[in-house]
């Protein structure tokens, strides 16, 4: 439940970002994601118990490092979409939001068809 109550209010928090207004709407929403999303301390979590004691630094290894790269490479998918989706009513901000929110909406969808072990 946790991986599904973070990844929604993720979703919902970076869509409604991208169609704020206002400075203190931007910090509500980046701050509702900060205090809800606990994404990778749970998937750690998981994988510490999926994962016996003598075989758990190569797959904590890679969690880091895909950590990393996904930071990364959100950081980049978000500078060269700005302003694709422009509207004069809301700005060059919602093309990235949106963008940035689909591989949340299919890591959900994957989510929801998993079986539970």
């Amino acid at each position: 439940p946790f991986f599904f109550l973070g990844l929604f209010v993720s979703i919902i928090s970076t869509l409604l970002l991208g169609f704020c207004k206002t400075v203190p709407a931007l910090i509500i929403c980046r701050g509702v994601v900060g205090l809800l999303n606990c994404n990778f301390s749970v998937s750690r979590a998981a994988l510490a118990d999926i994962v016996p004691n003598g075989a758990r630094a190569v797959p904590f290894a890679y969690m880091g490092a895909t950590f990393a790269l996904s930071r990364t490479i959100a950081s980049a998918v978000g500078g060269l979409t700005v302003g694709i989706f422009w509207t004069e009513e809301f700005g060059p901000f919602v093309s990235p939001c949106v963008v940035l929110s689909v591989p949340a909406i299919i890591a959900l969808a994957t989510l929801c068809m998993l079986e539970e072990p």
